[in-house]
């Protein structure tokens, strides 16, 4: 009998503790589901919207709206435009991207192969990967000025005719080329970084050993190992350029004569201008679809290597899981990674590069039957070329930075004088009127003549601070308590759901702008703090949660047990263990938050409707197709890069650490 009863005492016994774990575990699921609502709405519900639009006929100035079938998909692809817009947005990426590539990893060699200093040198160029995509567009369109642009000044020192970069329809594609590609290079350089640094240092010694040339080793050695972080950087790189709005809108606004109308500018322009929603929604589907087909591809190409690798080691590959997971491992590998160690400059391969240019130094020097050149004295002689280049690299990429700011302290006649006025007293006036503390001059209104109102940009300044600050608060506050949650639980369509937050980078924010208009102009959140904060979490929110789900896989969850154990609640145990634990983390996601909505253009100019205006909207306005007011244009930018500058300089360790926290977790 005894026995029996003690059988039956284990069972109730356990029956108990699983009542109790259940009830501990149902916090969990309330931090889960109330940001999977939010994205519910800010997301899954206004891409099903988009979608059911593309089926009809609907128009921003018709309240009728009749079901059309497939009538837009036939319209689209029997439109010439279309595949015109198609043509220039894959020429756009594809040269932006090779550009791009090869500058980044020639830099990333060279880099590593200083050895000193890197921490100033990863700081200076990561600061172009930060700046605000539209101030960049705004300064580069100054810059390429055909009168006035600092780029022509030195065309004309040179001995050569200005150029008009912007409205010759065969320079201007090139242009954007150019500037897109100078945005990107700094994330090229730094994710190939790291993977660099994270390869083994056997093969390169046992290479080393066997004779192996520095060409052999980068080619046989260095690529094929590389290969899945050169593919992440293409793939992420790639579905960027796809759907890029911000520098083409500020630049050249899909001109001249359409010849730098990308996809999503088209898009734009059908859906804002034309007021075609209908046809706009099954454009932005088109462009789904291609992104969709080139990202594809690319994983196709990426596990062609990994079936190598694996009939190589004999290890598992991500090709003996289930479909749901390799899906999401698949999408992890292109997101999760570039995310996380876009920050990482550690030393490896670039000595290679440098070993090579100095024998070809040593060639030289035994052909004049000079002395062989010693080891070190290669290593100097690579280190100078290698600090010629970046340091030239870093000058370029630094100088429209450098523009702004030498611009905004002249006085406004002085900013746009060619040959540019290089000794001047500094001034703080561009400042003060653009901050709204006294009028402008005659001088600077140009050919408008008329002296407008004392600048609101304070009140702009504060609406970004405040929408950025709050949309930040919430991203990390949801973000963590869902990561925490995913991490700790298990549940039928967990995969499912890690899916579906990946998939939100795939999807080109034109195809929800146009639903979440129409949704909020029925809701009245249109011109509002909260309308623009809530439109911000249909991206920011699943990036949060991938962010930090990575660094609470790097936390034990013993940890938690035993403060559970010693009496403290679960959700107790993660304020008081995992919480301080994961602060890096935490500070880096808050930090990219912040930068990612202080920096939106898009959503803003759209859904504050003019009542809203943030500082990215705002300095359109000083520059018109009737002038270029270009002191308040500088200063503008300036205090726009200010808290982005500042954040790159005070954080990057913060940033460093916890991007590169995490990365391989998923």
């Amino acid at each position: 009998m005894s026995a029996i009863h003690s059988v039956i005492d284990h069972k109730q016994n356990k029956r108990s503790r699983f009542r109790l774990v259940k009830k501990d575990l149902l916090p969990l699921y309330f931090c889960l589901g109330l940001p999977l609502l939010i994205m519910a709405f800010v997301f899954v519900y206004p891409l099903v919207y988009s979608f059911v639009l593309s089926f009809t006929n609907a128009h921003l100035m018709r309240p009728n709206v009749d079901f059309v079938g497939l009538r837009n998909f036939i319209r689209v692809l029997n439109d010439h435009r279309v595949w015109h817009s198609v043509r220039i947005t894959l020429t756009y990426a594809a040269g932006a991207m090779v550009l791009q590539f090869v500058v980044g990893f020639a830099l990333a060699l060279l880099i590593d192969y200083i050895g000193v200093v890197r921490g100033i040198l990863r700081t200076l160029i990561v600061i172009p990967l930060m700046l605000t995509p539209v101030v960049v567009g705004v300064i580069w369109r100054t810059m390429l000025n055909y009168d006035f642009g600092i780029v022509n000044y030195f065309v004309r020192l040179l001995g050569f005719q200005p150029i008009d970069w912007i409205y010759n329809p065969d320079l201007a594609l090139p242009a954007l080329i150019a500037i897109s590609a100078w945005g990107g290079v700094p994330f090229v350089m730094l994710v190939l970084s790291a993977g660099l640094a994270a390869l083994p240092r056997e093969p390169f010694e046992s290479a080393q050993i066997d004779g192996a040339s520095s060409w052999q080793t980068l080619r046989y050695l260095t690529i094929p190992m590389l290969r899945p972080v050169i593919m992440v950087v293409v793939i992420f790189r790639s579905y960027q350029l796809l759907r890029e709005f911000d520098v083409v809108f500020t630049l050249t606004k899909g001109g001249p004569a359409r010849a730098t109308e990308t996809l999503t500018y088209h898009i734009y322009a059908r859906m804002f201008e034309a007021g075609q929603i209908g046809i706009s929604a099954a454009i932005a589907y088109l462009l789904f679809f291609i992104t969709l087909a080139i990202v594809v591809f690319l994983f196709t190409q990426l596990e062609r290597g990994d079936q190598e690798l694996v009939a190589s080691t004999g290890t598992d590959s991500l090709l003996g899981r289930s479909p749901v997971r390799l899906l999401r491992k698949r999408i992890v590998f292109i997101i999760n990674l570039p995310l996380r160690i876009a920050v990482g400059l550690i030393d490896l391969l670039a000595d290679y590069l440098g070993k090579a240019m100095s024998w070809g130094v040593n060639a030289m020097r035994r052909g004049q039957v000079a002395p062989a050149v010693g080891r070190r004295e290669r290593r100097r002689i690579g280190v100078v070329v290698a600090s010629i280049i970046v340091g030239g690299w870093v000058i370029f990429a630094l100088s429209p930075v450098f523009w702004i700011y030498i611009s905004s302290v002249k006085e406004p006649p002085d900013v746009f004088k060619i040959p540019p006025k290089w000794i001047f007293t500094p001034t703080l006036h561009n400042y003060e009127v653009v901050l709204g503390m006294k009028y402008g001059t005659e001088a600077e209104l140009s050919m408008e003549g008329v002296k407008p109102p004392l600048s609101r940009f304070r009140e702009y300044i504060f609406n970004s601070v405040f929408i950025s600050g709050s949309t930040t608060l919430i991203n990390i506050t949801a973000g963590m308590l869902a990561a925490y949650a995913l991490v700790r639980l298990r549940f039928r369509g967990k995969e499912l759901v890690l899916v579906g937050m990946l998939f939100t980078r795939m999807v080109p924010p034109i195809m929800l702008i146009l639903p979440i208009f129409l949704i909020w102009r029925q809701l009245g959140l249109l011109g509002t703090y909260h309308g623009l904060a809530l439109a911000y979490l249909s991206f920011g929110l699943p990036f949060s949660i991938w962010m930090m789900r990575g660094y609470l896989l790097d936390i034990p969850a013993d940890l938690e047990e035993a403060a559970m154990v010693d009496g403290s609640s679960r959700l107790g145990a993660f304020f008081r263990v995992t919480l301080p634990l994961a602060a890096p983390g935490l500070a880096a996601t808050a930090v990219f938050n912040f930068i990612g909505t202080w920096n939106e253009f898009f959503f803003a100019i759209i859904l504050g409707n003019n009542q809203i205006k943030t500082v990215t909207v705002e300095i359109l306005t000083y520059v018109t197709d009737y002038a270029i007011l270009f002191g308040r244009l500088f200063a503008a930018a300036g205090l726009i890069l200010l808290p982005i500058i500042i954040f790159t300089f005070f954080v990057q360790k913060y940033i460093a650490t916890g991007l590169t926290g995490g990365a391989l977790k998923g």
